[in-house]
């Protein structure tokens, strides 16, 4: 068993149980004087926040994949596109890397594509 393979299916399995969270449901937070578009809007945010981390992650598992020169005919076909791959990259340094700005262009360039 390749050691490297079995660190990148690490990865995967990180990232995995990070999307299980991207939709679940938020708990109830007893926020009945809130007006309603303001729970909206934490809602979102939690869930912007939520799906950061996994694409950040997914692209942590990118990166592996091409250091190891894996290929698979559906992933390769998915990673084509370098323009997306490079979207995810920059994700990632902008969700694990301290930004001076809280709206940015790396973080923001995806959302906008």
């Amino acid at each position: 068993m390749n050691p490297q393979l079995v660190a990148l299916h690490k990865h995967w399995c990180t990232a995995d149980a990070v999307k299980q969270f991207v939709s679940a449901e938020l708990p109830n937070i007893d926020n009945s004087d809130a007006e309603e578009w303001v729970k909206e809007i934490g809602s979102m945010a939690s869930t912007l926040h939520r799906m950061s981390v996994w694409y950040s992650l997914i692209y942590v598992v990118i990166e592996g994949y091409k250091e190891l020169k894996c290929s698979h005919e559906a992933v390769d076909e998915l990673l084509i596109n370098e323009e997306y791959v490079d979207f995810l990259r920059l994700f990632r340094n902008a969700t694990f890397h301290y930004q001076k700005k809280s709206i940015n262009r790396k973080g923001s360039e995806i959302l906008d594509s």
